[in-house]
């Protein structure tokens, strides 16, 4: 369950990030959406882990079995790939939403 922590903490910070942004809390729609990703790339585990069996699984025809480390290391840069694209400030603010959403206009100054 420790492989979960971390999506848990980004999805917080995004979270917190559309609440300043937006002014309106929508914990509920991502929440959803996260488990509707779960669930779905879980029904893909035993899919995948079949057809890789298909490829060998025995102590004459290991294949299958030695595919799954390679397949499971694909999957992980994928994962990064996606990660990759994920920016957000140590600390939200407005001024911080501001930045992200147009980098190069400089911040607003206050009275």
């Amino acid at each position: 369950m420790g492989v979960f922590t971390f999506p848990d903490a980004i999805l917080a910070d995004i979270i917190h990030y559309d609440s300043v942004r937006a002014g309106m809390r929508r914990e509920t729609l991502y929440y959803g959406a996260e488990n509707v990703v779960e669930k779905w790339t879980g029904s893909l585990m035993c899919p995948i882990f079949g057809v890789l069996l298909l490829f060998g699984e025995t102590v004459d025809n290991p294949l299958g079995t030695r595919l799954m480390g390679p397949v499971a290391g694909v999957a992980s840069m994928v994962g990064f790939l996606f990660f990759r694209g994920y920016r957000l400030l140590d600390s939200v603010t407005a001024e911080g939403v501001q930045f992200l959403a147009d980098p190069d206009r400089p911040p607003a100054r206050q009275a």
